[in-house]
C-alpha cells in the first residue's frame, strides 16, 4: 500500500510543476502551469522519504516473519502480532525522516525535483537507512531457506511452506525494490530519459515477481484466488476425469491383450468344451451306425431262413 501511495505521489508531483508542465504541450497552452511552492515541494519530498522508508521496513519485517515461522523460533506464527508488526513498520521509519526534516529541510529539493536532492546530505539520510534495512532483510531471507531446521510440533506445515516460498521470492524482490527506488530517484533528479526507461523496466519486473512470490507462493492467497477464479474448480476435475478415463482404457486394453495371448496356446494343446461336445456327438452317431448294421443283418438272416423253408426243392 505504501509503495502504491509513493508511486501515485511521484506521478502527480515529482517536479515543482504539477503534471510535468503539461500546460506547455499544445498550441492552446496557457504558459502558466500550476506550480508548487518550495515548501510544498519539500513537503512532497518528506512524504516520499517516509513512504519508501515504510516500504523497506515492511520488507525487513517480512524477512523476520518468514525466518521465525520456518525455524523453531515460533509456533507457526510471527514473533510479534499483526498489530505490532504494522505499528513497527509505520512508526520506526518516521525517526530518520523527522531527524532529516528537522536538520536539513531546506536542502531536500532543487529547482527540478520534489523527490530528493542527490547532491545534498538528504540523499545519504535516505540511502543509508534503506541500505541498513535491506541488508539484514536479505540475510534473513537467505537464512530461511539455507537448510532444514528443527520443526516445532505446534507449527503448521502450510504456513512453513508459505514462509519458505516467500523468502525465496524476497531474495529477488528486495534488491529489485532498492534498485528501482534508486534509479527512479536519479531519473527525477537529473531528468534523464534513459534512467526513466530503466526505472520502468525494473518496476515491471518487480511487479511480476511480487505477484508470483506473494500470491502464487502463499497457500492462503492461492485458495482465495481459487475462490475468485472459480473456473479453476471446473477445469481441474475435468482434467483429472479425462486422465482417469485414459488410464482405465489403457488398463483394459492391456488386460484384454494379455488374456488373449495366454488363451491362444491352451487352445492348441488342450481340447475345449466345444471339441468335447463334438466328439460325444460323433461317438453317438458311430454307435447308432453300429446298431443299424446289426438290425439289417438280423433282418436279412430272417428273410433267408424263411425263403429256404418255403422252397419246393427242400
Amino acid at each position: 500500500m505504501e509503495s502504491v501511495s509513493a508511486h501515485i505521489v511521484i506521478l502527480c508531483a515529482r517536479t515543482p510543476t504539477l503534471g510535468d508542465g503539461a500546460a506547455f504541450c499544445d498550441e492552446n497552452a496557457t504558459n502558466n502551469p500550476i506550480k508548487l511552492s518550495d515548501d510544498q515541494c519539500r513537503g512532497v519530498a518528506v512524504i516520499l522519504h517516509y513512504l519508501f522508508g515504510v516500504h523497506f521496513s515492511f520488507l525487513f519485517l517480512e524477512g523476520l516473519n518468514n525466518y521465525s515461522i520456518n525455524t523453531f523460533m515460533a509456533n507457526g506464527t510471527s514473533l510479534v502480532g499483526r498489530f505490532k508488526n504494522i505499528l513497527i513498520g509505520i512508526c520506526v521509519p518516521a525517526i530518520p525522516v523527522l531527524l532529516t526534516a528537522l536538520t536539513h529541510f531546506k536542502t531536500y529539493i532543487h529547482e527540478s525535483t520534489c523527490w530528493c536532492n542527490m547532491n545534498a546530505v538528504n540523499f545519504y539520510a535516505e540511502l543509508l537507512p534503506a541500505a541498513l534495512i535491506c541488508v539484514p532483510a536479505m540475510v534473513l531471507s537467505e537464512a530461511t531457506g539455507m537448510g532444514k531446521y528443527k520443526e516445532n510440533p505446534k507449527s503448521l506445515p502450510e504456513k512453513r511452506s508459505s514462509a519458505y516460498t516467500s523468502s525465496r521470492g524476497a531474495l529477488v524482490v528486495i534488491p529489485l525494490s532498492f534498485a528501482a527506488w534508486l534509479v527512479g530517484m536519479a531519473a527525477v533528479d537529473r531528468t534523464d530519459l534513459s534512467l526513466y526507461s530503466a526505472c520502468s523496466i525494473l518496476n515491471t519486473i518487480l511487479g511480476v515477481t511480487i505477484i508470483i512470490a506473494h500470491c502464487l507462493g502463499n497457500d492462503l492467497a492461492r485458495s482465495i484466488l481459487g475462490k475468485i477464479f472459480f473456473c479453476f474448480k471446473w477445469i481441474k476435475p475435468m482434467i483429472l476425469k479425462h486422465k482417469l478415463e485414459n488410464e482405465n482404457k489403457a488398463k483394459a486394453k492391456n488386460t484384454s491383450s494379455s488374456s488373449s495371448s495366454e488363451d491362444s496356446p491352451s487352445n492348441e494343446n488342450s481340447p475345449s468344451i466345444g471339441d468335447d461336445k463334438s466328439n460325444e456327438i460323433k461317438a453317438e452317431n458311430a454307435k447308432d451306425d453300429i446298431d443299424l448294421d446289426k438290425l439289417i443283418r438280423s433282418a436279412v438272416a430272417n428273410v433267408d431262413t424263411d425263403f429256404v423253408a418255403r422252397s419246393p426243392s427242400n
